[in-house]
């Protein structure tokens, strides 16, 4: 998986070392749905988008983060101010997309589960379940 633009970095003003930290160690919420429903699970996906961002250690820091689950649930609080705008909170889903996409289908546990963040997250539900179904199609 090789990523060469992303609406998040290139947003004006750039994002902040913090709100990118943020951003990719959000995934840990879904990357631990996507082990309960799995099991172990590693996302290329994921790791093209830290490259991106220059932030090559997140991933150790999402793998400390699935570790401590409580520490997980943080992270909400702190992702809703970081997906302040509207562009902000669909890159988040296509994303979410993404990754849980890369292995198969999206599983329908994991799929209710995006669309909950997307309702956390504030976003229309038949926006979300839209793009939600575009995916079907790949």
């Amino acid at each position: 998986v090789d990523i060469v633009y992303h609406v998040f970095i290139d947003d004006e003003p750039p994002p902040s070392e913090e709100e990118r930290y943020v951003y990719l160690e959000s995934f840990a919420v879904l990357l631990a749905k996507i082990c309960e429903v799995r099991g172990a699970y590693k996302s290329h996906y994921l790791a093209a988008l830290a490259k991106l961002f220059g932030e090559p250690d997140a991933l150790c820091r999402i793998e400390s983060l699935l570790q401590v689950p409580a520490r997980i649930k943080g992270l909400l609080p702190k992702l809703k101010n970081v997906l302040n705008t509207r562009e902000r909170k669909y890159a988040w889903c296509v994303d979410a997309m993404g990754i849980a996409f890369e292995n198969g289908e999206i599983t329908k546990e994991i799929r209710d589960f995006i669309l909950k963040m997307s309702e956390v997250l504030m976003l229309m539900r038949n926006e979300s379940m839209q793009m939600l179904s575009a995916t079907e199609s790949f």
